[in-house]
């Protein structure tokens, strides 16, 4: 019966994970999620990580090239991790998410995502 009530609030599909685990410095670390006709994605947790404190460090989502739908500062280097409520891109488009490349530093990308209507 719990398990019934909160049917409404389990997701469809299963959690998946998407990761760009950089080994070069003034690199970008980016994921690309295919673009499905039918669903959209849903991003539910970026966790990243600059070796050194970045001067420029930035994060963003973008639904589809050059929309952006989420962008965030990053001023500390270390693991650092960002879990959204809502995160959602539109059906039929890619979501990119770019950790961006600083000078002298070397970074890691991880996504958690689910794909649905």
């Amino acid at each position: 019966m719990f398990q019934r009530l909160l049917s409404g609030l389990i997701r469809e599909d299963e959690p998946q994970h998407a990761y760009d685990l950089n080994k070069a410095v003034n690199t970008a670390c980016v994921v690309n999620i295919a673009a499905n006709t039918q669903r959209a994605h849903w991003v539910t947790k970026i966790t990243w990580s600059y070796d050194a404190d970045p001067v420029t460090g930035q994060l963003t989502v973008e639904d589809g090239a050059g929309n952006f739908i989420e962008r965030k500062f990053i001023t500390k280097g270390g693991p650092g991790s960002y879990i959204f409520g809502v995160c959602k891109g539109t059906a039929g488009q890619a979501m990119i998410i770019t950790l961006a490349a600083v000078a002298g530093i070397k970074g890691t990308l991880r996504v958690e995502y689910i794909t649905r209507a």
